[in-house]
């Protein structure tokens, strides 16, 4: 009678495991990590200027951006003169600097998409900022907007001051900074989109050209808005966020103009572990 020595046997279940391990890789492989890209210019300058980025010029889904006012000594206005896609955007300041503006401009038809292979880009803003995207925007995913709590009561803004084309895709504004402002000066476009305003701070949508359909779903906060052609949500709750968010009812707004101030949450809204401040 024939028998198969153990080792023989050993070595050919590793080689199979090998295989499979192997196929696998190759039918799921690892996402790639997004590549960040910080101006590093303390000008105005273009976006397609390699020289002005600490990586080259961004242009791919989930490119991750990163503008920081701490070197700044005079506002700055950065110019969008082609068309980019990127996966977030962050602004940020050294804590004891002086509030400074930064604009992303507008050149002629260029835009800037948001893409993000998570499904959800982001915009990220704090400290001493007061930051204004002026160029056209275009959704190809779900865009969050969040205010981050800094140890000291900074009130930063930003505004979106041009077009807003959601496609369908739904914008959510978490404001984690009772101080902060988001402003959206341009109009939101797309059928099936809806806006969702939670946390504290402040979300002013003014524009009456408007025409996302899905509703303004408001759980924190306050919300001063001119709103055109916005029917109410199929439910009287809004849809959740992409990050986890305080349990207070949805309240949702479909009238023209409106400001409304919902009651607090539950439950304290999140800060920056490594900033946090005493709540005033």
């Amino acid at each position: 009678m024939n028998h198969a020595k153990p080792a023989s046997s050993a070595r050919k279940l590793f080689a199979t495991i090998s295989l499979v391990a192997t196929a696998l890789a190759l039918a799921f492989p690892r996402p790639a990590l997004a590549q960040s890209y910080t101006w590093s210019f303390t000008g105005n300058g273009n976006w397609n200027t390699a020289a002005d980025w600490d990586s080259g010029i961004p242009n791919s889904t989930d490119a991750a951006i990163v503008f920081n006012s701490g070197s700044l000594a005079t506002a700055r206005t950065i110019t969008l003169n082609q068309t980019a896609t990127i996966g977030s955007l962050t602004i940020k300041g050294i804590p004891t600097a002086a509030t400074l503006a930064t604009t992303l401009a507008q050149n002629g038809s260029y835009a800037l998409t948001f893409a993000s292979a998570s499904g959800t880009s982001a915009i990220t803003f704090q400290g001493p900022n007061n930051f204004t995207l002026a160029t056209l925007v275009n959704l190809n995913n779900d865009l969050l907007i969040t205010a981050n709590q800094d140890m000291l009561a900074y009130a930063p803004t930003l505004t979106l001051s041009n077009t807003i084309k959601a496609a369908g895709n739904s914008l959510y504004v978490v404001n984690y900074e009772p101080l902060s402002t988001v402003t959206i000066n341009g109009a939101i476009t797309g059928a099936g989109s809806s806006v969702n305003k939670t946390g504290v701070g402040l979300l002013n949508l003014n524009s009456s050209l408007n025409s996302f359909d899905a509703g303004l779903n408001v759980t924190g906060g306050t919300v001063a808005t001119t709103v055109r052609n916005v029917a109410p949500p199929a439910s009287s709750s809004a849809p959740p966020p992409p990050t986890p968010t305080t349990s207070a009812p949805a309240t949702s707004f479909s009238t023209a103009p409106t400001s409304c101030s919902p009651p607090p949450p539950t439950a304290p809204p999140p800060t920056n572990s490594s900033n946090s401040r005493p709540a005033p």
